[in-house]
């Protein structure tokens, strides 16, 4: 027993379930800027003139949402709103097929004069055409650049408030799935009523209610209720929170810490001969590592994970995973990787809990995956005698 794994989470769903992910809203997507309408941040000089440079944008602004540089500025249906990060050049001519009005896509699909094609070709209702142009000795290229998006009113927030089982009725969780509520990532537990002998009453097993609210509310704040991604804080840690052997899992949160959102759990003490939690005996556990303790995992692949149907375990504990642009060639990088698994992590015969973890599965040869919730259930091998 003590070299069994006690780990469990959900593996591929049938489609009869259902959609069995969320996508986080495009905080950062791809952008077709022209040349002229960029401008550095820190330029003291504003000059806004073409060089044929388009990666000395690193960090910029497009002045088109500012009304200025209209002739060039006027021929793309969409500029970047907010700030321009590590432009590059893309091509002298393009055809761009935009997306329907209120799609949080700018584009579906993109060709270049030289060969390249970026996205999925089907009809489009609305096309657009650019071509580079000479300002006076320099062409005036077409930049491809990461934007920052300033909408607030994406799916981009993660709950910061504890979730906890109802103690007091001897309840622990046995079970955890993510749901996005109004643009919200909340953790959902699965409760039961604590037996002796590290059991548990299947028939007391139920989902808790998710306690929601809006950010509008008047005793909501950013960074104590709920956490807001970013182009700067965008970094999740993959990584197990393990219990001591006499806790069992009453509590789970997310929290931002060190540059990093993760998990964070609660440990109740208990009597396991009775089955009685020590409602004043609990603390709260995560990790203390920061991103420069842990390896990065390198998202190799960014098709959508919705492509692909196997997706085996993929990280290890002790990594982290930064949110990124999808894939150029397949999507156009207008989806935000990896997607969210959330579907339920439950066990058939539920069971206690002595840790719970996050994880990113993948298929190996294409898919960005989804960051996935897991469970550890509790270590009953101190308490296994052998009778000879």
């Amino acid at each position: 027993m003590s070299k069994a794994s006690r780990e469990f989470w959900r593996c591929n769903s049938s489609p009869r379930e259902g959609v069995t992910f969320e996508k986080v809203g495009p905080f950062i997507y791809k952008s077709f800027e022209p040349e002229r309408g960029l401008k550095k941040i820190g330029d003291p000089q504003g000059h806004h003139w073409c060089v044929g440079d388009c990666p000395r944008f690193s960090n910029a602004l497009s002045l088109c949402p500012r009304g200025q540089f209209a002739e060039d500025c006027n021929k793309f249906a969409h500029n970047c709103p907010g700030y321009l990060k590590f432009c590059e050049s893309f091509d002298s001519t393009i055809r761009i097929c935009n997306s329907p009005g209120g799609s949080q896509r700018k584009y579906e699909y993109v060709e270049g004069y030289n060969g390249k094609f970026l996205g999925k070709k089907g009809s489009c209702a609305r096309v657009t055409n650019y071509a580079s142009h000479l300002y006076g000795f320099h062409e005036c290229q077409i930049c491809l650049c990461t934007c920052e998006n300033p909408d607030k009113n994406l799916d981009i927030y993660v709950n910061l408030r504890e979730v906890v089982s109802d103690v007091y009725q001897n309840k622990v969780i046995v079970g955890i799935r993510l749901k996005k509520i109004d643009g919200i990532f909340y953790l959902q537990i699965q409760e039961a009523v604590l037996l002796p002998s590290g059991t548990v009453d299947p028939k007391t097993k139920s989902w808790a209610r998710i306690n929601t609210y809006k950010r509008t509310d008047g005793n909501v704040r950013e960074g104590v209720d709920y956490f807001r991604l970013s182009w700067d804080h965008s970094s999740v840690e993959l990584d197990d929170i393990v219990l001591n052997g006499d806790s069992v899992v009453t509590g789970v949160k997310f929290t931002f810490a060190q540059g990093l959102l993760r998990l964070e759990v609660r440990g109740h003490r208990f009597d396991y001969k009775q089955g009685k939690l020590k409602i004043p005996n609990y603390s709260w556990h995560r990790n203390i590592k920061s991103t420069s303790n842990l390896s990065q995992l390198g998202l190799t692949y960014l098709d959508l994970p919705s492509d692909h149907s196997n997706n085996p375990i993929h990280s290890y504990p002790g990594q982290y995973v930064t949110l990124r642009t999808s894939s150029l060639e397949h999507d156009v990088g207008q989806s935000i990787i990896p997607f969210v698994d959330i579907d339920p992590v439950e066990l058939r015969q539920p069971a206690p809990l002595s840790g719970i973890g996050l994880f990113h599965k993948s298929y190996k040869n294409g898919a960005a995956g989804y960051l996935t919730l897991k469970i550890l259930n509790y270590d009953y091998e101190p308490y296994v005698k052998i009778v000879v």
